[in-house]
């Protein structure tokens, strides 16, 4: 069974997987993100970038890393984007805690 809840306008949007844990959870971040979305597609269409250093980190095995290159992503929308695929799944962290704190450690200096 999926718990699942209708609520809101605009398009459909399908909430799935972490935190929030459920879909009560969820109604105090789903108003949010149709307003977000608005606000992105905006100051994208402006050419406004992120212009501080941001790191992106994803595992070979999880779907980012066989679905899409995260860096290419990122770069339509940061200045300065660093990162590199890690030998993991999902949850990096969990995975590869050494790599994950060596990554952090290089990108912090």
């Amino acid at each position: 069974m999926v718990n699942h809840a209708i609520a809101g306008s605009g398009p459909p949007l399908l909430l799935l997987h972490g935190y929030p844990e459920n879909h009560l959870m969820w109604r105090h971040v789903a108003p949010g993100l149709s307003t977000d979305l608005v606000h992105d597609e905006e100051t994208f269409a402006a050419g406004e970038r992120i212009e501080c250093p941001l790191l992106a980190l994803w595992g070979t095995q999880a779907f980012v890393g066989r679905g899409y290159e995260p860096l290419s992503v990122w770069q339509q929308y940061a200045t300065d984007v660093r990162g590199a695929a890690l030998p993991t799944g999902h949850f990096l962290p969990e995975e590869a805690p050494d790599l994950v704190t060596a990554a952090l450690r290089d990108f912090f200096g």
